[in-house]
């Protein structure tokens, strides 16, 4: 019998992807918890990511694990689990923390709830989140600068 914990486990202990890992055991996991997981276990999964994996579409699932779990159990509060927690993502998934952040601003419907989210951050993961988009906007002016200025005037 798997439980969260158990699967949040394993991904802690696997996230670098060495060659004594299995990639279907940590996909299986994320698997797991994507169906059974809440949005209280975000924060678990923000400390699996890291840039530094010898498998970076591991990454991607986790990422795409912790939207699905987000879009099921509340979408602000998911995107809020995320975002307060961008001091310690920055640590070693700056590159994830980066695409999370592009993901959010590339689908409309996840817009308002991004903006909420934003809104009840703290000074200091609000200043961290800050700094990120307007890297993203220097980065992808074409794409996202107009999106970020809205973002912006909003807060």
């Amino acid at each position: 019998m798997h439980s969260i914990a158990n699967d949040i486990k394993i991904l802690k202990q696997m996230k670098l992807l060495g060659e004594d890992d299995d990639i279907d055991v940590f996909d299986e996991a994320v698997y797991r918890i994507s169906l059974n997981g809440d949005n209280s276990v975000i924060k678990e999964l923000c400390q699996v990511l890291d840039d530094s994996t010898s498998t970076p579409s591991a990454m991607d699932n986790v990422i795409q694990c912790i939207f699905t779990i987000a879009n099921r159990c509340g979408l602000e509060d998911g995107i809020y689990e995320i975002l307060c927690n961008v001091d310690k993502i920055l640590i070693n998934a700056k590159r994830c923390f980066m695409q999370i952040n592009r993901m959010i601003l590339n689908y409309e419907p996840f817009n308002n709830a991004y903006i909420s989210a934003i809104k009840r951050l703290g000074d200091e993961e609000l200043s961290s989140l800050i700094d990120v988009l307007y890297q993203l906007k220097d980065k992808y002016s074409d794409k996202y600068e107009k999106k970020i200025d809205l973002i912006m005037n909003q807060l």
